[in-house]
């Protein structure tokens, strides 16, 4: 709730007590302190051969993150259909990158969507080389002050990784998902209703693991998957064989 506050300063000391606000301090001068930090936000300009290199970039450091994780990340499948049409988003003042720079290279970068007094988070990802200078809390704060600078209203973060979320909201709210379909067709009717019993079967299940603390378990099985898949992909590479004669 942006709104609620003048500045970033206001904001920390509402949501976070000082040896939170005083490590946040901590980070970000340690970063500037050890790299040529810039912290730049596409809003309104930006030049196509930028904007390419940055989805460029964003893509290896995603890659990057979630195979140190071990996990699986569904948000890189969309990531080329972001790319095509940002461009002139961000030109429309539509949509927004906010890109921290080590120099010229981007180290963390984050893709907002703008509408009214509503900015809405869609991904972000830095590179892990940084990860001792905790970027993640970084890109967040310095994102939010921008957000109240340019006087939108709200910011929301959307659904998703909430234990970390959750840190720097000052509200939730639920998360509804409609299925719309025509009554009037037998087959759409049956493919509703299908699709509606697969949603609360996967709603209620994500739940039930929650409640009984399974999905730790669960995630711990998928991350041994993802290596033994990883793994099995690696024996399938060709390998070429060079002699000199």
């Amino acid at each position: 709730e942006l709104h609620l506050f003048s500045n970033i300063n206001e904001y920390l000391e509402t949501n976070f007590k000082s040896k939170s606000r005083s490590n946040f301090r901590r980070y970000e001068n340690r970063l500037k302190t050890c790299f040529n930090i810039r912290y730049v936000s596409y809003y309104g300009d930006i030049t196509k051969q930028e904007y390419d290199r940055l989805f460029v970039v964003l893509k290896e450091i995603l890659v990057k993150r979630f195979t140190e994780k071990q996990e699986y990340n569904y948000e890189l499948q969309h990531l080329e259909g972001y790319s095509d049409v940002l461009f002139d988003m961000i030109l429309e003042k539509r949509a927004n990158l906010f890109v921290i720079y080590d120099g010229h290279k981007p180290i963390s970068i984050r893709i907002n969507m703008c509408k009214k007094n509503l900015v809405y988070y869609i991904l972000s990802g830095y590179d892990i080389d940084y990860s001792k200078f905790h970027l993640g809390f970084i890109d967040m704060l310095k994102n939010i002050e921008w957000c109240i600078n340019n006087n939108f209203e709200i910011y929301d973060l959307l659904k998703g990784y909430d234990y970390y979320k959750s840190k720097w909201a000052t509200k939730t709210h639920d998360y509804y998902n409609h299925i719309i379909y025509s009554s009037s067709s037998i087959s759409n009717l049956l493919i509703g209703q299908c699709l509606t019993a697969k949603d609360i079967i996967k709603y209620k299940s994500y739940r039930f693991l929650k409640t009984y603390n399974l999905h730790t378990r669960y995630k711990n099985i998928k991350r041994l998957a993802f290596g033994i898949n990883t793994l099995a992909n690696k024996k399938k590479l060709p390998t070429v064989k060079i002699e000199n004669g």
